[in-house]
């Protein structure tokens, strides 16, 4: 067994408190939004010598634990088949894993799991386009300026044809 060190990654939702609570340290004075423990290519976990984890393992999964102080955005992940394929065709086209562009950072899928540590509320999955579409439909109804309207009616009519995608880039 080995005591790992986890990368901090830093970002605005992240907390002050309550990592360093967990690891029983000062609070931070910027925020600290999660700890990588695994072998993800940009975040490397050590161990006690200073090696990266790794050089033992290769690890298909990234446990993270997360600090969230605000909410976080929206999270949706490929499939293994999509990973692998997006993976393969950014590297083909000679992105580097830094690259600002690149959507596929690794080829490993990402399922989730979630275990609480304190208080979570969180929103899982999506309504039907339908009823998102007919939401949207009242909404422009009742809205002013006119222009708002219109663009909520647009967006009703595309949920509506299961233009998920679109209305999301829109947003």
């Amino acid at each position: 067994m080995y005591r790992l060190t986890a990368p901090v990654k830093a970002y605005a939702w992240g907390s002050t408190t309550l990592l360093a609570d967990l690891a029983g340290t000062e609070p931070s004075s910027t925020p600290q939004a999660e700890l990588w423990f695994g072998t993800h290519p940009t975040t490397q976990t050590t161990l006690p010598d200073g090696r990266a984890l790794a050089d033992l393992v290769d690890l298909p999964y990234l446990v993270k634990l997360l600090a969230a102080e605000q909410p976080l955005s929206i999270q949706a992940h490929p499939t293994i088949v999509q990973a692998e394929a997006g993976f393969a065709a950014e590297n083909a086209a000679g992105l580097t894993i830094d690259d600002p562009e690149r959507t596929y950072r690794d080829a490993n899928h990402k399922p989730e799991m979630l275990v609480a540590l304190t208080d979570f509320t969180a929103m899982a999955g999506f309504r039907d386009p339908t009823a998102s579409a007919e939401t949207f439909s009242t909404l422009a109804q009742l809205v002013e300026p006119p222009e708002l309207a219109v663009v909520l009616s647009n967006m009703a009519t595309q949920l509506a044809e299961g233009k998920i995608k679109e209305v999301f880039g829109q947003l």
